[in-house]
């Protein structure tokens, strides 16, 4: 399998990193906001997992050779921004919250290593 190509080698580099940086600015945003009318205990898990999801899978793409600690690194927000939730009004910490970023972190890592190139790097050889 042809070793996946590293973030010096992407053309829009600074684009992939400035939507990294947008998705990453936003899970902090929407996690310590203070709570609304959110979605249901079902919904809730599955945006959960789903933000972890996109992010580490994107930030598996920009960083190839860290993905294990990109992995470690989305652990250890999630876990973070909840237990920062029990210091923001009308939010509390919950437990499986972390759980379910850690499983669409995790899922995220094995597709990732599965994937035989880089998405960002196919994607550049499609675009102008």
């Amino acid at each position: 399998m042809p070793m996946p190509a590293p973030d010096s080698t992407l053309r829009f580099r600074w684009l992939w990193w400035s939507i990294a940086a947008l998705g990453l600015a936003l899970d902090i945003y929407l996690s310590l906001k203070p709570a609304g009318d959110g979605p249901g205990l079902l919904n809730d898990k599955l945006a959960h997992f789903l933000v972890y999801f996109m992010l580490t899978g994107w930030f598996c793409l920009l960083l190839p050779r860290r993905r294990l600690l990109v992995f470690v690194a989305a652990v250890l927000l999630g876990g973070a921004l909840e237990i920062a939730q029990s210091f923001t009004p009308q939010r509390v910490m919950d437990p499986l919250d972390a759980l379910a970023n850690a499983a669409g972190a995790f899922i995220a890592l094995l597709i990732v290593r599965r994937l035989p190139v880089n998405l960002l790097a196919w994607l550049e050889t499609k675009l102008p």
